[in-house]
């Protein structure tokens, strides 16, 4: 495994996992691109529903399939390609913030 395969590798681990509560699935696939197989990608369904399956590679993070039509780009974070594509998560990472704010000021009280 090359350097840049291992980054994205481990990019895709930590994202999942950051991800993961703010959406309704979130899975890893691989698929082809422009005659490329085997290209790491992830299949999301948003909590209002929106599936998309998105590439990972050095550039960052691009939708290439979406059940809806959205401007294709590339995002250098899985946070934020979802929090452009879906309020719902937006508003649930919002309430996960203030959840651990709350959560330092009691421990801090």
């Amino acid at each position: 495994m090359s350097d840049d395969e291992q980054a994205i590798d481990e990019d895709i681990v930590a994202s999942i996992t950051e991800v993961k509560p703010r959406v309704e699935s979130i899975k890893r696939l691989e698929m082809e691109i422009s005659g490329c197989s085997g290209v790491p990608a992830l299949k999301i369904k948003t909590l209002e529903g929106i599936e998309l399956v998105v590439s990972v590679s050095v550039n960052g993070y691009r939708i290439e399939e979406c059940s809806r039509q959205l401007k294709m780009k590339d995002f250098d974070s899985l946070h934020a390609l979802l929090s452009e594509t879906s309020k719902a998560y937006v508003q649930k990472f919002g309430t996960s913030l203030e959840e651990a704010l709350l959560a330092l000021s009691e421990k801090d009280g």
